[in-house]
């Protein structure tokens, strides 16, 4: 690893005397990941696209570099990128390896694709119920049928406080999946 004069005052990096070309070409991998998180050294990241070392990867990856590409690479370099790529879950609805990345975009979108909602939810919902309790496969439910439901004419006067005291799903559409739980 490469060091760095720190300023006795704080104990922090001085930057004038920081290096970033340098720590990119002579440092350690864990200076690389480090680099890729900061957004620092862009310039090296297609010559570290196929590095050795998978926590390289995975930061590029992670960091929405080369996604396409590192769809065929170990799996926590593809889950990686595949969070980039949500138009590309649906293929992978079925991989059991996939389950936590698919989940963890699902729960944080307002307006996911209801085909990749709905046939996650027909291949996983042992899973989401298992894992993260079945108040969250509800609220995945309840986004989906708020997602597919078209509105009427007195459903589009109502608020949503008014559509969730008659059980009306679309209340619902306008948050993620996230949301729903914690309110539900």
């Amino acid at each position: 690893m490469i060091n760095y004069k720190l300023n006795n005052k704080n104990g922090h990096v001085n930057t004038n005397e920081f290096n970033i070309d340098e720590r990119a070409r002579y440092g350690t991998d864990i200076d690389k990941v480090h680099l890729i998180q900061l957004g620092k050294a862009t310039n090296y990241y297609d010559d570290w696209r196929d590095h050795p070392n998978e926590y390289i990867r995975c930061a590029l990856a992670r960091r929405g570099y080369h996604s396409e590409y590192y769809l065929t690479d170990t799996v926590n370099v593809r889950n990686a990128a595949l969070y980039h790529l949500p138009e590309k879950m649906i293929n992978y609805v079925g991989d059991d390896t996939a389950t936590t990345t698919i989940t963890r975009y699902l729960i944080g979108e307002v307006d996911p694709d209801t085909d990749l909602l709905e046939a996650f939810i027909q291949n996983s919902s042992d899973q989401i119920a298992s894992i993260y309790g079945a108040h969250v496969l509800d609220a995945f439910m309840l986004k989906l049928e708020a997602m597919n439901l078209v509105p009427n004419n007195m459903n589009k006067t109502m608020t949503e406080e008014q559509l969730r005291a008659i059980n009306n799903p679309l209340w619902a559409k306008n948050y993620t999946i996230l949301q729903i739980a914690m309110i539900i």
